[in-house]
């Protein structure tokens, strides 16, 4: 037996220098600054709203933020949520299909279509638990905020690791346009449109719409189904602002997104069932053999309404309504060979309404934040397990409904013009039931085929109460440090066969320093964590599932790490930017895990999936110009994971080797700012890895069944822009 996967070499990693920076940031910085003011080039100031009680620059807010503006996505290369981990500390995100686990400094878990993740995605302050949503791609964003550790106090719908905010782009007071074509290998085609301006003297309108396409990154040699990793989505976006009164403004936007594609499947061991059975496992890592004609369907449409009433100079009432609506169906194959042991089929639909009230106000020596928020969803849906071909299917109709009520408070006190303290209070409430008729069917010899129905209808609910103390101090105007500890919870649900897991916790500890250095042209931020949970959620292959996963709880856990982020401009040309990543996550005790035969293993002490130990990334940036024609600008980016485990067993099999990406992308803009030409590269070195991988009930010990998903080979393109 042997793993399908592509060793590299581990490179060292010394943090000696900016650790140096930081000692030395405090008593530098008059001194640079005096000398250096006169420059005008300095790193782009990004504003976020992470805290929710004013706009503050990302270097004044106390927590650890990574957060890029639409021009650095676009430089980046940034496309879509999956992107974002090659940039941003702490961020792990494993694309399985519909099911994409987003795991921030090592938590995190999905094991359904309807499961909220420990990291909350918001588009426009409206959570979005659909994973399929996420991946749709950025479109006329505004910027994205990648906030760390839990968020409870500030916002709706709880989270304990994390939070992602996806802000579009409203509507400005003057007529916009921007067009964009583009094509690539693989007959990639896009194109991009946007128009935006005022509607009336007191209504402003922006649209967007985008359609892209490409075949498939996998070949596929089985003459029954097409090749895997192709792609065809639509999607759009709607803003309309009103002004309704001098106190009142609203702000309604809609969302839709239409995509068909096919899963990045293949087998990862020459064990796997379907081979042993005489189906190919091929040596190139972008061919496969599958006989099911893998597919996922996923149409989206979401709503959201912002109401915003000044009730005084220094008090504003907020309200954020949402409703979103999916409706999907995904087809795998079971060996991802072309092997008849068969497949699986799910598709459902479900509905989110959510209302989240906000009261924000500010004093001389205060600000305060106090919200309330509803959350009510409901999916109904049905999977089957055909594996017909060894003698036994699966076939499961779900109704899931979950709601959720929860209050929730930030005040910030300035002591002094340097020292500021922060105290949040959350309460939440969760409950949850599930209705499952669930029919085994299974072949006996000399009977036939013989079902055995089983119906389940269970109902549970949850509660807690989180608190938040943080401390932040600026040592001057451009060195701040910042403490603090908060308790976040996840509520508890259930698995496809109606068993309950519990609700897990996380007390969480953050100490940092943001700095800025250089009169303006360097930042340096540090952050420093250490997270102990109790009931940690854990996915785990579960064969007796029709979704053939399940969670379990760990009794305990913990994770601890540290996090840098640096950007430096040294001439007014060049930008340089990088990250650093060291965590440590293990089992304190999980005594129970459910192994793939169906055993209970003691992991205790194990290294925790999706936390690799080290990560580190890089990004350049040049500009040039050429005459009076216009600019060109050189970008460029490596990104390096150390080995990441994807189950609690510390399996080798089901480990991803260290591997590394590189970026490129040159564009050209003409001097009036009117069209642009870029040309673009992504995985140049054509790094061969998996961004997911799991085991199979076919496993059996010494023939290990493992399959994972693809990531994306080299591919590169060219787009041309048009914008007014």
């Amino acid at each position: 037996m042997s793993k399908l996967s592509y060793k590299n070499n581990k490179p060292s990693v010394s943090m000696l220098a900016l650790t140096g920076s930081l000692a030395m940031s405090g008593a530098m910085a008059p001194m640079v600054q005096a000398e250096e003011e006169s420059l005008d080039f300095l790193l782009e100031e990004i504003v976020v709203t992470a805290s929710k009680m004013s706009a503050t620059s990302i270097q004044d807010t106390p927590i650890a933020i990574t957060a890029f503006s639409g021009e650095s996505l676009a430089q980046k290369g940034i496309v879509n949520i999956r992107d974002l981990e090659l940039f941003t500390p702490g961020l792990d995100i494993a694309v399985n299909g519909p099911a994409t686990t987003l795991v921030m400094r090592g938590m995190g878990s999905q094991a359904d279509l309807n499961g909220l993740g420990n990291v909350a995605v918001h588009f426009d302050g409206v959570v979005v638990e659909d994973s399929g949503n996420w991946l749709a791609g950025f479109l006329d964003v505004e910027r994205v905020e990648v906030l760390r550790g839990p968020q409870g106090t500030l916002y709706g719908r709880n989270s304990t690791s994390g939070a992602i905010n996806i802000i579009t782009k409203d509507p400005g007071d003057e007529l916009e346009y921007k067009a964009s074509v583009g094509v690539g290998d693989y007959n990639a085609q896009e194109f991009t449109g946007m128009v935006s301006g005022p509607l009336s003297e007191k209504v402003g309108g922006r649209f967007a719409i985008q359609q892209r396409s490409h075949d498939g990154y996998l070949r596929n040699e089985s003459p029954t189904a097409d090749d895997g990793m192709d792609e065809d989505t639509l999607v759009a976006n709607a803003t309309f602002t009103f002004d309704v009164s001098d106190s009142l403004n609203a702000t309604l936007k809609m969302d839709y997104l239409d995509q068909d594609y096919s899963p990045n499947y293949r087998p990862a061991t020459d064990t796997n069932v379907g081979h042993l059975l005489g189906g190919q496992v091929y040596d190139d890592f972008y061919t496969i053999s599958t006989d099911v004609d893998e597919r996922i369907k996923e149409e989206f449409m979401g709503l959201s309404l912002t109401l915003e009433k000044d009730l005084s100079e220094n008090l504003l009432l907020k309200s954020i309504t949402g409703y979103r609506e999916r409706e999907g169906l995904w087809i795998t194959d079971f060996d991802t060979t072309e092997a008849p042991i068969g497949g699986a089929t799910s598709e459902d639909e479900k509905n989110v309404f959510t209302q989240e009230l906000q009261l924000i106000g500010k004093g001389d020596k205060v600000e305060w934040l106090l919200g309330l928020y509803y959350f009510e969803s409901e999916r109904d849906g049905n999977s089957l397990v055909d594996a017909s071909g060894l003698g036994l299917s699966i076939f499961s109709e779900t109704l899931d409904e979950r709601t959720a009520y929860s209050a929730f408070s930030n005040v910030k006190y300035l002591l002094s013009d340097k020292l500021n303290i922060n105290l949040g209070l959350r309460y939440s409430y969760e409950e949850a039931e599930v209705d499952t008729d669930t029919t085994t069917t299974v072949f006996v010899p000399g009977v036939g085929f013989v079902p055995f129905p089983e119906a389940v209808t269970a109902d549970s609910d949850w509660d807690a109460v989180d608190p938040r103390l943080g401390v932040d101090y600026f040592i001057n105007g451009d060195v701040m440090l910042y403490a603090y500890v908060a308790t976040g919870f996840k509520s508890g649900a259930f698995n496809g066969d109606g068993t309950a897991y519990d609700e897990e916790s996380v007390l969480s500890y953050e100490t940092g320093v943001k700095s800025t250095l250089l009169g303006g042209r360097m930042t340096l931020n540090l952050a420093a964590f250490y997270n102990d949970i109790e009931n940690l959620q854990v996915q785990v292959f579960d064969a007796s599932s029709a979704s053939l996963s399940s969670i379990q709880n760990a009794a305990t856990a913990t994770v601890y790490g540290l996090e840098a982020e640096l950007s430096v401009r040294p001439s007014e040309s060049l930008m340089l930017s990088s990250s650093f990543t060291y965590t440590q996550g293990e089992y304190d005790d999980f005594e129970d895990a459910l192994d793939y035969d169906g055993s209970l293993v003691d992991v205790s002490g194990n290294q925790m999936p999706y936390a690799p130990e080290m990560s580190f990334s890089l990004a350049a940036q040049y500009s040039m110009n050429v005459g009076d024609a216009g600019t060109l600008t050189f970008s460029g980016d490596f990104a390096w994971t150390d080995e990441t485990r994807y189950n609690v067993f510390e399996d080798d099999v089901v480990t991803e080797d260290a591997y590394h990406t590189v970026n490129a992308n040159i564009r050209f803009d003409s001097a009036d700012e009117f069209w642009s030409f870029e040309l673009y590269g992504k995985n140049l070195t054509e790094e061969e890895s998996f961004g997911w991988m799991t085991t199979s009930f076919f496993s059996t010990p010494g023939f290990p069944d493992v399959a994972g998903s693809v990531s994306a080979p080299r591919t590169y393109g060219a787009k041309f822009t048009v914008k007014y």
